[in-house]
């Protein structure tokens, strides 16, 4: 038999449908859209006689009902509420045509649709949500082969740090903006403050490595307490963070470098409910593997002291144990002048991408011309990017960059 589920509001509701006298029923080879927003599914394990002209449909429908449904814990409201992730996976394709996807990718993209299809609806319902507003977004600012290349094809994994993602979106932007595209051109989700942060250079893009590695820098000393909040600082780290995973390398363990400036003198307290929103995103919703440096400017009497070291080292474990998190923390400190310096360069870094707080020459000069370098992209390129997740999208170098001074 067929389950017939009406989700047309939201409501599922279940209604046994017997196959014909013959015993002759014909699978539905992918999942199927009718004009009353009606689905047909098909429970796991069930079986239908066909005809030998229809052996090949058979094959190729099992396959992908076996991928659909949900694992054997599931609940069955898990397996109607599945029904609805149906037309992301019919919208979001709707572009591939004008994307150069290989077959790879492709199979890849199905069976990453098909894990989504059986995510409960409650978990999906903001990226379903956005699927359905503005398909082109989703397409281009959460292309789903992100997801599968930091899952390493873990499809199910990919499917639920989507979902996150688009529910940490949500929880930023609120619904009235989070479904607009992330740019700096004044028509997009970040706002004035948003972008005001990012123009103070919290948090900044240095120049890349000498292996070509995209690196972020956070300094708090740039937050603009008087003028800004915590949301306009998470908002704007979410913003770059998305920006760089747009690389494929940014989805590889140690693909980017993250320089956090823990401690300075006359610095700003730590805003705990800041890093550990940060750490979400890292953790759980935006595709980016980064290894994080942390820069420590300790007084001279201190920086050789051991039990300091490991009390730094212990707060942020604090931080990131709890979770799970993925990053290993290194933590570099002047306890000679220069330390930090060959520290950092000992990990690709030049001097002129190195921050003048650790020793080197880029300052936050050119920063507020990198932001509008990046508007003007974003609004000469109508947000560009063809969105197949393969890194298309040219993120502008730093002004201090050997490359763009040339």
């Amino acid at each position: 038999f067929f389950w017939e589920a009406d989700i047309s509001t939201q409501h599922t509701t279940l209604q046994r449908l017997d196959p014909p006298e013959n015993g002759i029923l014909l699978l539905l080879t992918s999942w199927c859209w009718t004009p009353t927003s009606r689905y047909l599914l098909v429970p796991r394990g069930d079986t239908h006689t066909m005809n030998s002209s229809n052996a090949s449909t058979s094959s190729s429908s099992s396959r992908r009902r076996r991928m659909a449904t949900p694992s054997p814990s599931s609940s069955m409201g898990n397996r109607s509420s599945a029904a609805a992730a149906t037309t992301s996976a019919t919208q979001i394709n709707h572009n591939n045509d004008n994307h150069n996807i290989n077959d790879k990718d492709n199979k890849a993209l199905q069976q990453f649709h098909d894990a989504m299809a059986a995510v409960p609806l409650e978990t999906k319902r903001d990226y379903w949500t956005a699927v359905q507003q503005v398909p082109d977004v989703v397409d281009r600012e959460s292309n789903p082969l992100r997801f599968i290349r930091y899952a390493r094809d873990n499809f199910w994994a990919a499917a639920e740090r989507m979902c996150a993602y688009w529910q940490l979106r949500v929880q930023l932007w609120g619904r009235h903006r989070a479904w607009r595209p992330l740019t700096m051109d004044g028509t997009g989700a970040l706002n004035e403050q948003d972008i005001l942060v990012l123009q103070a250079g919290f948090p900044a893009v240095l120049p890349p490595s000498a292996d070509g590695k995209q690196v972020i820098f956070f300094d708090r000393s740039k937050w603009l307490p008087s003028v800004t909040d915590r949301d306009n600082r998470l908002r704007a780290t979410f913003y770059l963070l998305n920006l760089l995973s747009q690389d494929p390398q940014a989805q590889v363990p140690g693909g980017t470098i993250a320089i956090i400036n823990l401690i300075q003198p006359r610095m700003l307290g730590v805003d705990h409910q800041y890093v550990e929103t940060t750490i979400r995103m890292l953790t759980q919703a935006i595709p980016f593997h980064a290894a994080v440096h942390y820069t420590c400017q300790l007084p001279r009497t201190m920086s050789r002291s051991v039990a300091m070291k490991q009390s730094v080292a212990d707060c942020i474990s604090f931080y990131t144990k709890p979770r799970s998190c993925e990053y290993t923390p290194n933590l570099h400190f002047d306890v000679n002048p220069g330390d930090m310096l060959r520290a950092l360069m000992n990990q690709g870094l030049r001097k002129e991408g190195i921050p003048s707080c650790a020793g080197g020459s880029w300052t936050f000069d050119g920063v507020a011309k990198w932001c509008k370098a990046q508007a003007l992209k974003e609004l000469g390129s109508s947000h560009g990017s063809n969105g197949n997740g393969n890194g298309s999208t040219t993120i502008p170098l730093s002004p201090h960059s050997p490359k763009a001074a040339a």
